[in-house]
Formats: C-alpha cells, sequence, structure tokens
C-alpha cells in the first residue's frame, strides 16, 4: 500500500475533525493520548492512529490548532476590556453599565469558575501540543506549524481570556495562577522556536514569528499588570526582558 502523503493525511483527518460532534473531547483525545503515544513508541507511531507518524505529525498538528483556534473564538466571554471591577455582585448574571455607558454582563462568582473550567480545559490541549513539538523539530515544518497558529491562539488569549481573568481575579484567585504557571512552559518553547527559525534565517516563518513574539511580550505585561492591580506581586517574576526570557 502506498504511503499517504502529508497533504492528503491532513485532509483526511480535516474532514474528521470538521464533523466531529465534541471538538473538545477530540483535541483532548489527542493532546493527551494519541501524539504522546506515537512521541514514546519505538517506531514513531500509534495504535489508534495508523495514519500518524513523526514524518506526517505536523499536518495533524495543525488541523489541531486551527480547531483549537475555533473552540478559543467560541468561548462566551463578556467583552474583556469593559468588564466592571466590582466588590459586590448579585446573585445572579446582570446588566451594567461600564465607563463608556454601554451595558455589560457581569457573572456571578460561580458562572465565572465555569467559564475558567471552559478555558483551563482549552489550554490544557494547547500547551500539550506546544511541547509535543520539542520532540517533533526534525519533522519538516513542525516548529512553522506552531509558531504560525501559537500566535493566533495567544492573540485571542491577551485580547479576551487576560481581561476577564482579571475582571474576576478576586474569587478565581488560585485558579488563575494555577493556570498561568500551566501555560508557562509552553511559552519559553515557544520563544526557544523563535530563537531558532531566526537563527536558521527560515524566510517564511519571520513574519509568524514577529507576531508571536508580540503576543509573549504582551502576555508577559498584561499579567504583571493584573497582578500589580490586585497587589499580587508576590506571585509575578518578570525575569529579564532585555533577553527576552520569559
Amino acid at each position: 500500500m502506498p504511503i499517504p502523503t502529508p497533504t492528503a493525511v491532513s485532509t483526511c483527518f480535516n474532514l474528521q475533525a470538521s464533523y466531529t460532534e465534541n471538538p473538545v473531547e477530540l483535541l483532548e483525545l489527542w493532546s493527551e493520548s494519541i501524539i504522546p503515544e506515537m512521541i514514546e513508541s519505538e517506531d514513531g507511531r500509534a495504535s489508534s492512529a495508523p495514519l500518524l507518524s513523526k514524518r506526517v505529525a505536523p499536518a495533524f498538528i495543525r488541523v489541531l490548532f486551527v480547531l483549537l483556534e475555533a473552540e478559543f473564538k467560541r468561548l462566551d466571554i463578556p467583552e474583556g476590556a469593559r468588564l466592571p471591577e466590582l466588590k459586590k455582585r448579585d446573585k445572579g448574571s446582570t446588566q451594567r453599565k461600564d465607563k463608556h455607558g454601554d451595558d455589560v454582563v457581569v457573572l456571578t462568582d460561580d458562572e465565572a469558575r465555569r467559564l475558567m473550567q471552559q478555558v483551563e480545559r482549552l489550554l490544557k490541549p494547547f500547551v500539550q501540543l506546544v511541547l509535543a513539538t520539542r520532540y517533533l523539530e526534525a519533522a519538516t515544518g513542525m516548529v512553522a506549524v506552531a509558531v504560525k497558529h501559537a500566535a493566533v491562539i495567544m492573540k485571542q488569549f491577551n485580547n479576551r481570556v487576560i481581561p476577564f481573568l482579571s475582571a474576576y481575579f478576586r474569587p478565581l484567585y488560585k485558579d488563575v495562577i494555577d493556570l498561568l504557571k500551566h501555560l508557562q512552559p509552553s511559552t519559553r518553547l515557544l520563544q526557544a522556536h523563535c530563537s531558532q527559525i531566526k537563527e536558521k534565517m527560515l524566510i517564511a516563518a519571520l513574519k509568524p514569528v514577529a507576531a508571536l513574539k508580540k503576543e509573549l511580550e504582551g502576555l508577559l505585561f498584561k499579567v504583571r499588570h493584573m497582578l500589580l492591580s490586585h497587589n499580587c506581586t508576590e506571585s509575578f517574576w518578570m525575569g529579564c526582558a532585555a533577553r527576552r526570557r520569559f
């Protein structure tokens, strides 16, 4: 039987991902079980996914990143930049006026926790997929795929998730800190990928590198601002920004 090309594999897997009834469960299955099995196996394959191998892994991971982007966009987060800081919230979701005079939804603490759980559930496969690229760097295009899609997802995280975390920091304090710590290993690896691409002068990937570095720096300073705003600077270590060590 002829070996399928990465393009054919990507097309088949993309069809599966497009028609799955539960995208998040598919992301969890592949990021937590199938891809780790492939990485750890001696022959570089996974028993539950016969077409998957280290050679075509970038084609699979590209589809998973695209699926993850779509799920981040679907998160029902109130317009984060205008969430009011409230010391006291009512028992149910309410409509309040922000500083611009517009109506915004104020979540109860329980609603905020449920939304936080959705964010955590998406962030976990993101971290797993990024960390998997450490073992697949030799596969053609793997690092470029990770950088390109991570830039998009990190932009959504910065623009939508961080303002939500800041607005509901007090009731979610422990969860927020744990979430940021869980994210840290993936941002470190992404920074290493950016440096690798620049060193090798991979021209096609330089634009995504610039976009990703912008979002990584944005994450650093937004997290710092959030923690300063809530007098939690002891939970934050900025590192050496001059050397871009995040």
